[in-house]
């Protein structure tokens, strides 16, 4: 009987121990997954869109961006609009050509004033200037949008940089940049498949030049058709090309046929005779050619005044939106491979069988002088 005490207390111990045993099981509880262990597109997708939500409330404070450039009003007004319509910002642009703002933010700069946030246009001088400096601020680190950091997104896979880094300067038009033009009552396009038939004695006194001392185009001759040797231009300056610094006259003077053939000129001047019905036609040697843009590459500044509404304004610049607006604007094809297309014409178009040369690189920036030093040895007589 001393020992009931104790006997009761086990049975007890096992009938509670029985109970608990027919309980159903608890719930597993799975622990989140690690990040980067399955989970990692949506904790970088949590982390990019948390951090652009963050640019955009502070740009939003900061209200305005400031932009340097040389662009003119047909750029300048649509993309305000759209900064303005899709992010509430507004753009103070202070405008000039680049060989006049570059000195002014030197200038600002020694005097302690930090007042511009982006530049846009003059490759040149952000190049052999403002990046020597070092009063650029790297731009790859901002982009922020997915679409943007898509390789696909890009012809080439990847976003246009100038500069050698691939972080500073950037600019999203590559479009074929096509160095003759014919006359096709005159010249037949199988008549034209290398550059070298510009050599061929028949053309002699019949081939406008544009003036290749002119800012830039000593480059366009010698860099940018980088696969063609010296040699090559002499073989042209032997045929007696006339030279004219007018891009409009000279392409109405091989659209009238008074000249078969031209070399040089912009694009968008020969596109609105060929849209006018004017015979002419750009082909694309076997030698290839080069691709260009507009001249609005863009980079920002160090200590810029406005560091949020910039990077709003860098992440749109480069996306699917900016560059068809721009394409439509400018009848360009872009270096962004989701723009549409069906509004360009062929002759702007990139074949997928030609060959390219990319010209707007740091490297063929700096040759610019030495450049200009060889085409006037070749072509200064003729320039007198």
């Amino acid at each position: 009987m001393k020992n009931m005490p104790l006997v009761a207390m086990v049975c007890l111990s096992l009938v509670l121990l029985s109970c608990a045993s027919a309980q159903p099981p608890a719930p597993t509880v799975k622990e989140p997954p690690a990040a980067g262990v399955g989970s990692q597109g949506t904790v970088q997708q949590q982390g990019w869109e948390q951090d652009w939500q963050n640019t955009l409330a502070a740009a939003k404070k900061e209200g305005i961006l400031t932009i340097y450039s040389g662009i003119g009003s047909e750029l300048r007004q649509p993309i305000s609009q759209a900064i303005k319509e899709k992010f509430g910002l507004d753009i103070d642009w202070v405008i000039g050509s680049a060989q006049s703002l570059t000195p002014k933010i030197l200038a600002e700069r020694r005097a302690g004033l930090y007042l511009a946030d982006i530049i846009m246009g003059g490759v040149s001088q952000q190049i052999a200037t403002l990046k020597p400096a070092g009063v650029l601020e790297p731009v790859r680190p901002l982009l922020v949008l997915p679409e943007i950091l898509d390789a696909k997104a890009w012809y080439g896979e990847e976003p246009y940089w100038i500069d050698k880094e691939k972080s500073y300067i950037i600019n999203f038009v590559i479009t074929p940049q096509k160095v003759i033009t014919i006359n096709t009552d005159f010249v037949k396009p199988e008549e034209m498949t290398s550059y070298y038939n510009l050599h061929e004695s028949r053309w002699k006194g019949k081939i406008v030049l544009e003036d290749p001392a002119t800012a830039g185009q000593a480059s366009r001759i010698f860099s940018a058709i980088n696969l063609l040797l010296p040699d090559f231009w002499k073989g042209v300056a032997a045929n007696d090309p006339v030279i004219i610094r007018n891009e409009r006259m000279a392409t109405d003077w091989v659209a009238r046929g008074a000249y078969p053939i031209l070399v040089g000129s912009r694009d968008d001047v020969i596109m609105e005779y060929i849209k006018a019905g004017a015979p002419l036609k750009r082909p694309i040697p076997r030698e290839g050619t080069y691709l260009g843009g507009l001249a609005i590459p863009m980079s920002m500044l160090k200590q810029a005044p406005h560091p949020n509404a910039s990077k709003v304004f860098i992440n749109w610049y480069l996306s699917k939106d900016a560059s068809t607006m721009i394409s439509r604007l400018f009848n360009v094809q872009t270096a962004r491979e989701d723009v549409p297309t069906d509004h360009l014409p062929p002759e702007v178009m990139r074949l997928p069988t030609a060959r390219y040369v990319n010209f707007q690189t740091e490297e063929n920036v700096l040759r610019q002088q030495s450049d200009y030093k060889l085409v006037m040895e070749i072509f200064g007589p003729l320039l007198k």
